[in-house]
């Protein structure tokens, strides 16, 4: 079984989550707040909030964020 979830907003965010423990957000323009239990990031008018324990920023660029962990959950809003 595939658990791999890919989401394309209408804001031009894209989203692929894999099996709560992977996640990498693309079109993000800054990171807002970041400990282990919440990340806050915003693209445009669009803010993303992940909640999780143990997460850890694998990758950081200009434009996109990966993390692991064991993530609760995953919320936009506008």
């Amino acid at each position: 079984m595939n658990e791999l979830m890919d989401i394309k907003d209408k804001s031009g965010v894209r989203t692929e989550i894999f099996r709560n423990k992977n996640l990498l957000i693309e079109g993000c323009d800054s990171l807002i707040d970041l400990s282990d239990e919440l990340i806050k990031l915003k693209s445009g008018h669009l803010y993303i909030e992940i909640t999780g324990k143990n997460l850890t920023v694998t990758n950081l660029t200009e434009s996109s964020l990966s993390l692991r962990g064991n993530i609760h959950s995953l919320n936009f809003r506008y």
